[in-house]
Order: structure tokens, then C-alpha cells, then sequence
């Protein structure tokens, strides 16, 4: 049965969840390694989602993968949306982004039962994005990073899920920058040195995209020059209008 899509509607402070910025405007040169927050956000600079609901949402399927299914999208015109933004570097965040669940870092069965709360739409985006030559990061705070790679890998196929950095709370990694490190900011920045060392390219803060359904995450991440999506689960169709609204201002500001 299908259900007609509809945004969660937010208290005004809590509604901002794109940054609308244009990157080599506010954001040139600000790389990963270097530290200071671009400037502080305005009201101006962000999206506000507030329409109405339209319907209440049915009961949730049972199986935890994706109740919400995304609209069929042309996936490969929002990637080509996401290339005339500037975008580099796609970060996004695990539990309840990435999957339709929490694991809260401690998963007990298998990477295969796991990857089944995979959301559809990350399926059909992640190796549309990396195909367009654009690079992909997992960006999280479980300490479980070897069972995220096992969920990449049995969701996406090994040879797609070797080429995402992982980022967790495993202390495996490091920044060896200046910039911040509050957030998902350390996480996406030792991600992109990882991408400079292995492939040559540079990522910049202002070539950045965040994915996360935490709003700290993602206040963090505009503060300091990232561009970024509050991810909202209970609705998770609207990540597509969210990036065509990305693209619509970056084309704007042009």
C-alpha cells in the first residue's frame, strides 16, 4: 500500500536542517586541516521545514527495514544535482540514518541480520554517488566499526564497501589537523586525509555533505563550514527534496 510522503513538522529552533551556503563564497579554503569556525549561522542561512503533516502515517511495518519507503526517484539526476553543487565527500551517519534501527554499539547478532535495516533509498544512492566519481564516508559513534564494514559490505557488494572510510568510536583513527573535532567534524576530517593519501584528491569543509539525524551533529557541522541534512527517520523520503533544495540555492547564488 502506498503512503503519501510528509515532513515531520519541529519547533522552529529545532526545524534547521540544511545549510545553504555557497562553497567558494564562505567556505574557500577552509580545509579540514585548518581550525576556526567559518562564522556563526543565520536563520537566513538554513531551510526550514515546516509544513503541514498531510496524513498520518500508517503503522509501521514489523521488519525494521524501512517502513517509510522512498518515492521512486530519478536517483541519477540527484547525484548529478549533488556534482553541480560542488559535492565531494558524502558523510553519513549509521544508526537510524544509514539503518532504520539503533545498534546502540552493541549488536549482538551478525552483520548479515543486520544489513536487512539498510534503507532502500542508501542502497540505490551510495554506489549511484560513488560511481559519479563523488567519495562516500560512514560516520559514527559505534565502537562496532568492523560490523559496520560487514553491514557495507553485505548491503552494497565488497568492492563498493572498500572504498567507504569508516569512521567510529573505536579509536582507531586520528586527526592530525587543526580544525575542530566536536560532532562528526573529527570523524569527516580523518576521513577526508584518508581519501587525500589513498586517491590524491582534496576535500574541503565546504565540499562536505552530512548526513545525520542528530541535530547537534549537524549544528556543529554548519558552524564550522559543512554543509549538512538533519536526517529525520520518521520521515525518511524527504532526504530527497531536502538535496534538490540543496542544489536549488547553490544554482541560485551562482
Amino acid at each position: 500500500q502506498s503512503r503519501r510522503p510528509f515532513r515531520a513538522i519541529f519547533p522552529l529552533r529545532w526545524s534547521v536542517h540544511l545549510r545553504l551556503s555557497k562553497p567558494n563564497r564562505l567556505c574557500r579554503g577552509h580545509s579540514w586541516r585548518s581550525g576556526g569556525a567559518v562564522r556563526r549561522v543565520r536563520r537566513n542561512d538554513l531551510v526550514h521545514s515546516m509544513s503541514e503533516v498531510m496524513e498520518l502515517v500508517a503503522e509501521a511495518e514489523p521488519a525494521g527495514n524501512s517502513a517509510f519507503h522512498a518515492p521512486v526517484a530519478d536517483v541519477s539526476a540527484v547525484v548529478a544535482q549533488l556534482r553541480l553543487a560542488q559535492v565531494k565527500l558524502v558523510a553519513i551517519d549509521f544508526d537510524r540514518t544509514l539503518l532504520s534501527t539503533h545498534t546502540e554499539g552493541a549488536w549482538r547478532s551478525s552483520s548479515q541480520d543486520l544489513a536487512y535495516y539498510v534503507r532502500d533509498l542508501f542502497r540505490e544512492l551510495i554506489p549511484a554517488v560513488l560511481r559519479a566519481g563523488i567519495f562516500v564516508s560512514v560516520v559514527t559513534f559505534t565502537p562496532q566499526t568492523e560490523l559496520v564494514r560487514g553491514v557495507l559490505e553485505e548491503a552494497l557488494g565488497e568492492a563498493l564497501a572498500r572504498q567507504i572510510p569508516v569512521r567510529g568510536g573505536d579509536n582507531s583513527w586520528s586527526y592530525r589537523g587543526g580544525g575542530e573535532s566536536a560532532g562528526k567534524q573529527g570523524h569527516m576530517a580523518s576521513a577526508a586525509e584518508e581519501i587525500l593519501q589513498t586517491y590524491g584528491v582534496t576535500i574541503e569543509r565546504g565540499t562536505t555533505l552530512l548526513i545525520d539525524d542528530d541535530l547537534r551533529n549537524i549544528r556543529i557541522a554548519l558552524e564550522h563550514g559543512v554543509r549538512a541534512i538533519l536526517f529525520r527517520p520518521e520521515s525518511p523520503e524527504d532526504i530527497w527534496d531536502d538535496l534538490e533544495a540543496l542544489v536549488r540555492y547553490h544554482d541560485h547564488v551562482q
